[in-house]
């Protein structure tokens, strides 16, 4: 599938003593998506059936269905760690390196600047402002302390001001998806800003024909078997789109 998104260029123009107002320019960015469909299934012998203390007649539909939203979540994370097409890069001017760029205030402050800082194709300020704080596990408590606390301690030989200038600016997002924890690209010190997606999207999640949740079916087993199935599939595919509407910093 293909994603078609509308821009306008430039900005209004003074209109001159004979009235006319000048054409602008519409132009569409596209961005693409795959869809695939993953799924899983899940037996039960006639046996377990009538041994069963467990409610697992109850607890399957939900077994599948937590998967499914476990499949999504590790889709999007792990296209997100691989950093496709090199999404975030210093020529993109959306990625933050270097000792400085630890969750703190001043690395805040340095990439909420990138944010204010991005333009579109005809070099002016497209005006974007982050809306999300995504962190890993390990920074949960730091973020959520940087956007609540308004004042703050710094032991330093340099006078600085004793308040926190981004307290409440973004929603604070812990994933332990983030977290070096078998994804390749994971780290705990690594962090994200990005903006509202109902803005402008640094990812898109598309399912087929707008079903959003998967689907789970039941049914005996083969007839040389006693028991019963049940299966779950979903159809949903992840792709980065624009590069503009998300900001990373390394945090070494």
């Amino acid at each position: 599938v293909t994603r078609y998104r509308l821009t306008g260029q430039g900005t209004f123009e003074k209109v001159g003593p004979d009235g006319e107002l000048k054409h602008a320019q519409v132009t569409e960015e596209s961005f693409t998506n795959q869809i695939d469909t993953y799924g899983k299934i899940i037996a039960l012998t006639r046996q377990m059936m009538i041994n069963d203390d467990l409610g697992a007649f109850l607890q399957i539909p939900r077994i599948l269905g937590r998967q499914s939203a476990l499949a999504v979540e590790s889709a999007v994370f792990t296209l997100l760690l691989s950093n496709p097409g090199s999404f975030f890069s210093a020529g993109n001017k959306n990625l933050l390196t270097g000792a400085g760029s630890a969750l703190q205030i001043s690395s805040l402050t340095s990439a909420e600047q990138l944010f204010a800082d991005q333009v579109d194709k005809d070099g002016k300020p497209i005006l974007l402002n982050a809306a999300i704080l995504l962190v890993p596990t390990a920074l949960k408590v730091t973020a959520q302390q940087l956007m609540t606390e308004t004042r703050v301690n710094e032991t330093t030989p340099t006078a600085k001001p004793a308040n926190n200038p981004h307290a409440g600016k973004w929603e604070p997002v812990p994933s332990p998806y983030l977290n070096a924890q078998g994804i390749p690209g994971g780290s705990a010190t690594a962090w994200y800003l990005l903006a509202d997606p109902n803005d402008v999207a640094a990812m898109e999640i598309a399912y087929l024909r707008g079903q959003r949740s998967p689907v789970i079916e039941s049914g005996e087993t083969d007839f040389d078997t006693l028991g019963m199935k049940w299966r779950g599939y979903f159809d949903f595919g992840v792709a980065m789109q624009d590069y503009r509407a998300a900001v990373k910093s390394v945090g070494a």
